[in-house]
């Protein structure tokens, strides 16, 4: 199982990129520009190195490998985690060869995770949608973070795909932000917000779209909508709705 991660182009930090968006507002040309750096392959080398997690139903079991943090840019030294609307994130997960996770894979990320964080919440304003919150967001998680590597959660509400999604219209479910004690800060909410909504809460986890089921190369999609194996990523159903639209 492995993700598909472009060739870098360049050597800007996650601080240069963050000031070349300073000034945009939430909306499809920020957007673009985050997206542009996931072509350029401005990504920190340690988001390469993926992680395998586990589920289990019945006599099932499959193996999925999810990035180790939220969708970011820059270097090992110098990134920031860039959140972005549903329809760019995923045309990242595309370009990758990945999707983006489930309700059900935010908890067990979470449970697995080896560097769990307590959520930082910033007081909301109109401001929360804006670069300036990403950053500031971003440095708290990196004072929390303290330098450790891993699979880390806790930080972030996901992004994540959701059957609700199909009763509704163009429209981004968000879930987590898990506490210490495991409870998500964000119930599922799949109503509140525009697909384009995001803001400096909000990251995107991905998992690749090759996965082990039963000791054997699987689909992680094709699992997900499976009248069968569907608990091992969505115990709620078979999943109905796998991917945002990207326009």
């Amino acid at each position: 199982m492995s993700f598909s991660f472009p060739d870098r182009v360049g050597d800007m930090t996650g601080t240069q990129f963050a000031a070349t968006i300073l000034d945009m507002p939430m909306g499809p040309a920020r957007d673009d520009a985050v997206f542009g750096q996931f072509q350029l392959g401005n990504i920190p080398e340690f988001m390469k190195t993926s992680c395998p997690i586990t589920t289990s139903s019945g006599e099932h079991s499959a193996t999925f490998s999810v990035l180790p943090d939220v969708l970011c840019v820059g270097t090992d030294e110098d990134f920031v985690r860039v959140p972005m609307g549903a329809p760019t994130a995923q045309r990242v997960a595309a370009l990758l060869g990945g999707a983006l996770i489930t309700r059900f894979l935010s908890d067990t990320i979470w449970k697995l995770s080896t560097v769990q964080l307590s959520p930082s919440p910033m007081a909301p304003t109109a401001e929360m949608t804006s670069t300036k919150w990403f950053i500031d967001h971003n440095a708290r998680v990196e004072l929390g973070r303290a330098g450790r590597w891993g699979l880390i959660a806790g930080h972030k509400k996901d992004v994540v795909l959701a059957n609700a999604l199909t009763a509704v219209t163009r429209k981004v479910a968000i879930y987590g932000w898990h506490q210490p004690n495991g409870r998500p800060i964000q119930p599922l909410n799949a109503t509140s917000h525009d697909i384009m909504y995001c803001d400096y809460s909000h990251g995107i986890r991905l998992v690749d779209l090759e996965a082990q089921v039963d000791g054997v190369d699987a689909s992680f999609l094709q699992t997900a909508e499976s009248a069968t194996l569907y608990p091992l990523v969505n115990p709620e159903g078979p999943l109905s709705f796998v991917r945002y639209a990207t326009s």
